[in-house]
């Protein structure tokens, strides 16, 4: 816990330097955002449980503000959400348009730019079937595994050769 607290100091401080010639504003929040940050990473459990303390008091005491922090959690978590949804469907459109781009340069070069890259759709079926082989190994792997365990419980739960002789007769 220690070195976690040092690092939360230092970054309280470097949050003050990054401040010092800046406005009022800046030199009263960049601290406290600093360690606050800082705290959240490298402190992780204590945090979570500082947190979860005044969440108790603030529901204890002040309910109103406990439904109102709510509220913005709720909305800080969709905004979160709506922000990743727009990142994936950004990466795809980039990649469809570098898609379509080396589409051209190959078509007006006549360079296989794809397949240098690894683009094709050979490379991406002979993945597939790597993938599917393997799929198909493991599976008879522990098909096998399976029947080999159950072979050694059904000889060891049998009765032993001597044992039959002695009760037939």
């Amino acid at each position: 816990m220690t070195p976690g607290v040092l690092y939360v100091g230092v970054a309280g401080l470097t949050g003050s330097i990054l401040a010092r010639n800046r406005g009022i504003a800046s030199r009263i929040l960049l601290p406290p955002i600093f360690i606050l940050a800082s705290a959240n990473h490298f402190l992780p459990k204590t945090t979570g449980n500082l947190s979860n303390y005044f969440a108790s008091l603030e529901d204890t005491y002040v309910p109103s503000l406990a439904q109102k922090h709510d509220i913005a959690n709720a909305h800080t978590k969709m905004t979160w959400e709506r922000i990743k949804d727009a990142t994936r469907n950004g990466r795809k459109w980039v990649n469809h348009g570098a898609e379509v781009a080396l589409d051209k340069v190959q078509d007006l070069t006549g360079l296989k730019l794809k397949e240098t890259m690894g683009w094709t759709k050979a490379e991406i079926e002979k993945m597939e079937e790597k993938v599917l082989d393997v799929a198909k190994k493991v599976e008879e792997k522990e098909i096998k595994l399976t029947l080999d365990t159950t072979l050694d419980k059904m000889k060891s739960e049998a009765p032993k050769g001597e044992d039959r002789s002695k009760k037939l007769v």
